[in-house]
């Protein structure tokens, strides 16, 4: 018998409808099964559940931030794999990759991070969302740690961290030695008339404004990011001669890599046109390893306190 394509049409949206009912509540239900017994089951800071079915034993770190939490956390074996950046002297605690075989990975893509094969994966929002997805899709517990911007953000995703990688002792240790140092720095108030500016050059100039790690750090010791003063941009923004210049702030920080190397340090001993600024006349650029200048651990109150024994260190 011939079906008239309107009838096959109809009964084929009407087998999809009962597909995706059934495939639907399927999945209801091994969601609600799948939460049944987990070592933990939340809702992470992105928004999105995470499952862990077990105390994880096979933990990858995408970023240097999140491979510095772990490292602070966790016995080193538990880390089953780490960003080959954290080598090139942006992470502490990280100097031989030869201590690291078969535990080291080029790119946050799904084929690298699989091959390591994690039971939970530490991230954050501004990597790749597609790879996310895809190590999500294939059944790996993904945590997405959101960007820190104040102390309290710190200590919460340390105690998150602790909390999904069964290491709550080590995180409260850590947390209440964060608190104690944290105390100490917020007591001292000499500096607080001080304006900042964290300036990097690489073809061009850079500083952070506020909700930035910069902007943190500099409050921590006590002192006035102007980077983040009236109108200025959040976070990473390019900055001008002019703008420095407008600025003049009381003293620069900049990074120094492993080598000793300073981009910035170097553009503002030499640019003539900067020479007139009071933190140039004075010969005030306070430098930090990269690594601590850059971080977005908690080796940012360890930064600090570096920062502030530079300053307090100048007299000024």
């Amino acid at each position: 018998m011939t079906q008239h394509p309107g009838v096959a049409y109809t009964l084929t949206l009407v087998g999809l409808a009962m597909a995706a009912f059934i495939v639907g509540g399927c999945a209801d239900d091994a969601a609600n099964q799948s939460t049944a017994g987990a070592f933990y089951a939340g809702t992470g800071p992105d928004g999105v559940r995470v499952v862990v079915r077990s105390s994880p034993r096979r933990i990858v770190a995408a970023n240097a931030c999140a491979a510095e939490f772990l490292l602070a956390l966790v016995p080193s074996e538990r880390i089953a794999g780490v960003p080959d950046t954290v080598f090139d002297g942006f992470a502490i605690g990280f100097d031989d990759p030869d201590q690291w075989p078969n535990r080291v990975f080029h790119r946050y893509r799904g084929i690298e991070i699989l091959a390591l094969r994690p039971d939970l994966v530490i991230t954050h929002g501004h990597q790749d969302g597609a790879t996310t997805r895809a190590l999500r899709n294939a059944g790996k517990p993904v945590v997405q740690l959101s960007a820190i911007t104040g102390f309290e953000d710190l200590i919460d995703t340390i105690e998150l961290v602790a909390r999904i990688c069964d290491a709550e002792e080590r995180g409260r240790e850590l947390v209440s030695d964060l608190n104690r140092r944290h105390g100490i720095l917020s007591k001292n108030t000499t500096r607080r008339r001080l304006r900042v500016v964290s300036y990097a050059n690489f073809a061009g100039g850079w500083t952070q404004g506020g909700k930035s790690t910069a902007d943190l750090l500099i409050e921590m010791a006590g002192m006035i990011n102007a980077s983040a003063e009236g109108k200025a941009g959040e976070n990473h923004y390019p900055i001008d001669i002019e703008r420095l210049t407008q600025l003049d702030p009381d003293l620069f920080l900049v990074g120094v890599d492993p080598g000793g190397g300073s981009p910035g340090r170097d553009f503002l001993r030499n640019e003539s046109a900067l020479a007139g600024l009071r933190a140039i006349k004075h010969g005030r650029i306070v430098t930090l390893p990269t690594a601590l200048w850059t971080s977005s651990s908690h080796h940012l109150v360890t930064a600090a306190e570096q920062l502030a024994a530079a300053v307090d260190a100048l007299k000024l």
